[in-house]
């Protein structure tokens, strides 16, 4: 390939300079990039590729990088992708990314994907990302994602994030996902965070999900969050099942109760309110309340659990969410 470029370079003397760049990119002896016969990579005459002279890109001795044959990635002429010069992008050498053959990996023309000089994506090296062939991952074009420069993402070395085959992520068009400027997240290194295969996550496309740019979601690191593989984390038309299992207890009291109370204040009905209107698509005012109904089951002589249950006489529906919390349950 190399010698290719060489060849090339001779006989288009303007673009000398252009594959002078490419020359020093992809120069690692261990690396072998771009080798498959049945890819064809970046054939689209539109998009200006890794043109910024302050990036070094794929420089790693030890990544495997883009190796797979069935993978067609950034054929897209509409996207112009990592082209900011100030972001350092994949540059671990522990990291094997992107690496399935079944991925179709951003191909969609109209989203623009981590195209913020300041953010620093993806660079830690014991992470494994999207590694995962039978999950498509965001394919949706009129999703943009990761698009905020001040939020750094997914950087913590010790989470193994979105490795389960079985889950399709982020596939909602119409949902803005992490757009928030201002929410770190997910950035705890012993946090397990989305690693079930059996979990169907944020499939809904007319969820608004974690768009708070005051709010600090997730950020406790003794806390195993949403790891159960029998729970279905969903939103269907406005009834939330929210950790619908009897047996997952996913948010340890202790832990759950800073996290709430520093998005939410205090534990009253004029504060959890407007949590629970936005989650639920209703509001829980008087006049409209009648669907939801308040109770709280003892568990122990020290935790009561906080139970929002369909209304029904005859009690035979499941809970619609669980809440173990160690302060006083909400008064109806």
């Amino acid at each position: 390939m190399i010698y290719a470029f060489q060849s090339k370079a001779r006989s288009e003397k303007n673009n000398s300079e252009q594959f002078i760049l490419v020359l020093e990119l992809f120069s690692s002896g261990a690396v072998e990039l771009f080798s498959s016969g049945a890819v064809e990579l970046f054939s689209s005459g539109a998009v200006e590729l890794f043109s910024s002279g302050a990036v070094e890109l794929f420089s790693s001795g030890a990544v495997e990088l883009f190796s797979s044959g069935a993978v067609k990635l950034f054929s897209s002429g509409a996207v112009e992708l990592f082209s900011s010069g100030a972001v350092e992008l994949f540059s671990s050498g522990a990291v094997k990314l992107f690496s399935s053959g079944a991925v179709e990996l951003f191909s969609s023309g109209a989203v623009e994907l981590f195209s913020s000089g300041a953010v620093e994506l993806f660079s830690s090296g014991a992470v494994e990302l999207f590694s995962s062939g039978a999950v498509e991952l965001f394919s949706s074009g009129a999703v943009e994602l990761f698009s905020s420069g001040a939020v750094e993402l997914f950087s913590s070395g010790a989470v193994e994030l979105f490795s389960s085959g079985a889950v399709e992520l982020f596939s909602s068009g119409a949902v803005e996902l992490f757009s928030s400027g201002a929410v770190e997240l997910f950035s705890s290194g012993a946090v397990e965070l989305f690693s079930s295969g059996a979990v169907e996550l944020f499939s809904s496309g007319a969820v608004e999900l974690f768009s708070s740019g005051a709010v600090e979601l997730f950020n406790s690191g003794a806390v195993k969050l949403f790891s159960s593989g029998a729970v279905e984390l969903s939103v269907r038309s406005g009834a939330v099942e929210l950790f619908s299992s009897g047996a997952v207890e996913p948010f340890m009291p202790e832990a759950l109760e800073p996290l709430m109370s520093k998005a939410l204040g205090p534990f009253t009905s004029e504060t959890l309110e407007p949590f629970l209107t936005k989650a639920l698509g209703a509001s829980f005012r008087s006049e409209v309340a009648e669907p939801f109904m308040f109770e709280a089951v003892e568990i122990d002589s020290s935790m009561p659990k906080l139970m929002a249950m369909p209304y029904n006489r005859s009690r035979r529906h499941q809970p619609s969410i669980f809440l173990n919390v160690s302060v006083n349950y909400l008064k109806k």
